[in-house]
């Protein structure tokens, strides 16, 4: 039977807390949506959580409404355009800026999905409510508590391993 140093053991002991209690890190990016799904953005819980929820929603819609001009425009000189070469240039254009705003779209629908809010509602007259505050601070919570859930199920599933096959002395890889 092996026998493990106890200062080796309360060394990854400490390691296992300090992992686990680490915050989550934060990647931000404007057409993506998942930081509203999963949390992942907002680490902690905070009382301007569902304004800057709000805000990013707000933003989007700019980027859509922006978009929707440059798709007009290109359209406009599309119709205008005699040379072969440029009107494949705009066609080619056109098509990337419509499915930039087909994303765009939905990532709209899915952020205001999960606020709980109506695709048209005043988003600014939304600010500062204590209802959204709490949903996303809840949201939040929840996508931490879950992040944790996961990675504990991996460490256990090790441990199972490890202790299987000190068990049983049989040969694991």
């Amino acid at each position: 039977m092996h026998r493990i140093d106890e200062q080796v053991l309360q060394h990854e002991w400490d390691a296992q807390l300090e992992t686990q209690m680490a915050p989550l890190k934060c990647t931000f990016s404007p057409l993506d949506d998942s930081f509203l799904l999963t949390g992942c953005c907002f680490t902690d819980q905070s009382k301007s959580l569902g304004d800057q929820a709000i805000q990013h929603i707000l933003l989007l819609r700019t980027e859509q409404d922006d978009l929707d001009y440059q798709i007009v425009a290109l359209q406009r000189d599309l119709v205008n355009t005699s040379e072969p070469d440029q009107e494949a240039t705009n066609l080619e254009h056109l098509q990337v800026t419509k499915q930039t705003l087909a994303s765009l779209e939905s990532c709209i629908t899915n952020a205001e999905k999960v606020l709980g809010v109506r695709p048209h509602q005043k988003l600014v007259a939304l600010k500062g409510n204590v209802f959204l505050h709490v949903r996303v601070n809840a949201n939040t919570l929840k996508a931490r508590i879950w992040s944790k859930l996961v990675a504990l199920k991996f460490k256990w599933a090790r441990l199972e391993k490890a202790y299987h096959c000190q068990v049983m002395s049989v040969y694991c890889s």
